[in-house]
């Protein structure tokens, strides 16, 4: 399951830093004033402190777990990161950032839940310190990644694509998993209490 969490790590980080960085110098290769273009992430940083509060309280209302609220945004932000590569007009350029960067946000506030749920409260710090030793090195190469595109392709369409694949990748794991505990996890009838089966 750490690897589960390790992807979902590197997808999120790689998603956040690489499409936030990038999205005013986008806004202007379609033609977006600067002015304008700066103003998004001022727009996505709203909209990002409200993900981080209010959707992760849809599953500590239990209305769903975490697990499923994980799986469904990471989809969102797979679906919305795609058609930003589409994306040739400001309004639908704020209209596809703002509950972008909502569900980047999530992601942030739910990840910590994740690892608690999965690798246990105790080994809370191994987790983050593992995530982050495995991952510094790929994350390393967010600038080249981000300079062969710019530079060498000329356009952060392909790697937008590359970015939305990440995150199809790292939701179907999720819905993988919640498969596998759907498969394993079952209520007995006659006690009332859940049982696992092997």
């Amino acid at each position: 399951m750490f690897y589960v969490l390790l992807v979902s790590w590197l997808a999120l980080y790689l998603n956040m830093d690489i499409v936030l960085s990038t999205i005013v110098d986008f806004a202007e290769d379609i033609g977006v004033s600067e002015s304008k273009a700066a103003a998004l992430l001022s727009y996505a940083s709203i909209t990002d402190a409200l993900g981080r509060l209010l959707i992760p309280l849809v599953a500590d209302k239990k209305l769903i777990r975490r697990s499923t609220l994980s799986a469904v945004n990471f989809l969102a932000l797979a679906l919305f990161v795609a058609v930003l590569a589409s994306v040739r007009s400001y309004v639908i350029l704020v209209i596809i950032t703002l509950p972008m960067a909502a569900g980047i946000g999530c992601s942030q506030a739910m990840f910590g839940a994740l690892l608690a749920d999965y690798i246990g409260l105790q080994r809370l710090s191994a987790g983050y310190g593992l995530c982050s030793v495995i991952g510094a090195p790929i994350l390393l190469l967010k600038p080249l990644l981000i300079g062969y595109f710019r530079d060498t392709i000329g356009s952060y369409v392909n790697m937008f694509r590359i970015l939305a694949g990440l995150q199809i990748l790292n939701s179907g794991l999720w819905f993988g998993v919640l498969f596998v505990e759907r498969k394993t996890f079952t209520l007995s009838l006659e006690e009332g209490t859940p049982k696992i089966i092997a």
